[in-house]
């Protein structure tokens, strides 16, 4: 089974990308976030993912039985995806520091790399959260873009890397080859 690793920044089109790997037939999760003002269209974070993504980020316990309980609750829901897909899915921002753990437990994965300067990946965050300077959100794209570099730079698997622009739309064709499925009308409009 394949997994595919959606990887990128806040703000620089992994939602997108998540989005279309759904409407292409990947399974991304069961339980999303709800879309919101900022992202229209849904985040497509698998919450069950998130959840232990978070944990690892934030956990400062060095309770070894806890830590045990989540590899192995994180292992099963590898496994439960792997068994039960063909081809499936994960996107969370908080990815980069959870890549080799995960390429680890899974045979066949792929990562799509979601880029953007860091001056518009601020600027983005910016106008989503409200604020004026758009240079306010500098230092936590640079910290987020490095940590995504440093993560690939140990991934040897095939990678796809998209860039975000206007027309989202010119995305599709090179997804869909990478990850060996035909584009569909549900990607299309979604895109659009």
């Amino acid at each position: 089974m394949t997994c595919i690793i959606v990887m990128g920044c806040f703000r620089s089109g992994t939602s997108a990308v998540a989005g279309t790997l759904h409407h292409l037939g990947v399974f991304m999760g069961d339980v999303f976030d709800k879309p919101t003002k900022n992202n229209k269209k849904g985040f497509w974070e698998d919450l069950e993912f998130k959840s232990f993504h978070n944990f690892y980020s934030n956990c400062e316990s060095p309770d070894e039985d806890l830590i045990c309980k989540m590899d192995l609750g994180y292992k099963n829901l590898i496994c439960i995806r792997d068994t039960d897909h063909e081809i499936w899915g994960v996107k969370d921002p908080q990815i980069s520091k959870h890549l080799k753990k995960i390429t680890s437990l899974v045979s066949d994965h792929k990562v799509i790399v979601c880029r953007r300067s860091v001056e518009e990946i601020s600027a983005s965050m910016t106008r989503a959260i409200g604020f004026s300077d758009e240079k306010m959100y500098l230092p936590l794209a640079k910290l987020y873009v490095d940590e995504l570099n440093a993560a690939l730079s140990e991934y040897t698997g095939p990678v796809l890397e998209v860039h975000k622009t206007d027309s989202m739309l010119k995305i599709l064709d090179p997804i869909c080859e990478f990850v060996g499925l035909p584009s569909n009308q549900s990607a299309i409009d979604f895109l659009s």
